[in-house]
């Protein structure tokens, strides 16, 4: 009976140890999550950037091309 005992207690210590190294890991994950959002919203953000930017160049594209096109046209310039 005392070594059943024993080796429940062995057990039940084994027990504690792989549950402080798991809870050492949960808290690892969770700082790795907290990380990865921060990535994520930042890209989210940086993204948003960029369309914007190809919004503004677009329009200042279309916008140089329709002033060389009336400057052509104002100077008599032919249309093909």
């Amino acid at each position: 009976m005392e070594e059943r005992v024993h080796d429940l207690e062995t057990h039940v210590a084994d027990l504690r140890v792989a549950n402080g190294r798991l809870s050492v890991s949960v808290d690892h994950l969770i700082d790795t999550v907290k990380s990865l959002e921060d990535s994520v919203s930042s890209l989210n953000e940086t993204i948003a950037k960029g369309r914007g930017a190809i919004w503004v160049i677009g329009g200042l594209g279309v916008g140089v091309g329709s002033a060389v096109h009336w400057l052509i046209d104002f100077m008599g310039g032919k249309h093909p």
